[in-house]
């Protein structure tokens, strides 16, 4: 019995020792927010709206959280991924943010067949944590640029770009997420105050 018993241990140990542990990775997701606005134009209250998919770069449509650091250098974190890409996840939240804020009598969703009055464009031109050249510091930038289309002859009736930074409050990718969801509320706030005058 004692035979058997140490040939046990001794298994246990040869294979537990060859057993690699694999960290699990941190999946963050854009918040559906809370948004503070109110409609004051009617000038498109019987207007209907498709918002279009939005426009970036590559690293915008993958689920790597990438930072930079310094001018120059770029790279993504191991052990952390979005749980959906940035520009599916900014598109469905825009999407949401304008059903919600009362501007246009519908807004529909990228790939709806439904015909609208206009169309908003959206370029994503940062959306990204930056980590100071001495690594002790971290902000996030996030830059948009609407697009108000006219569908009837596609002229734009009104374009508005938007940028903010915001520092983040740890520096790991944790606190790069949470900082771009506050700036992402902020942009499509401002962008819901633009949209609204220009339908007047």
């Amino acid at each position: 019995m004692m035979r058997y018993f140490t040939v046990a241990a001794f298994l246990v140990l040869v294979f537990g020792g060859c057993a690699k542990v694999v960290p699990a990775v941190s999946e963050y997701r854009i918040n559906q927010n809370t948004y503070n606005i109110q409609s004051t134009s009617h000038g498109c209250k019987e207007k209907s709206l498709k918002v279009g998919q939005a426009f970036s770069e590559t690293s915008l449509m993958n689920l790597d959280i990438m930072y930079g650091i310094g001018e120059q250098t770029q790279y993504r974190y191991t052990q952390s991924k979005w749980a959906q890409t940035p520009n599916a996840a900014i598109t469905s939240e825009i999407v949401r943010f304008l059903q919600k804020a009362d501007i246009f009598a519908s807004v529909s969703v990228p790939k709806s067949r439904v015909k609208s009055d206009y169309i908003l464009e959206t370029n994503i031109e940062d959306f990204m944590q930056y980590f100071s050249a001495d690594e002790k510091s971290s902000v996030v930038k996030a830059s948009l640029t609407f697009s108000l289309l006219d569908t009837k002859d596609n002229s734009v009736v009104a374009t508005k770009s938007l940028a903010i930074e915001l520092p983040s409050k740890t520096l790991d990718a944790e606190g790069g997420a949470i900082a771009l969801n506050e700036a992402l509320k902020t942009l499509l706030e401002q962008s819901g105050v633009w949209l609204d005058e220009s339908c007047r």
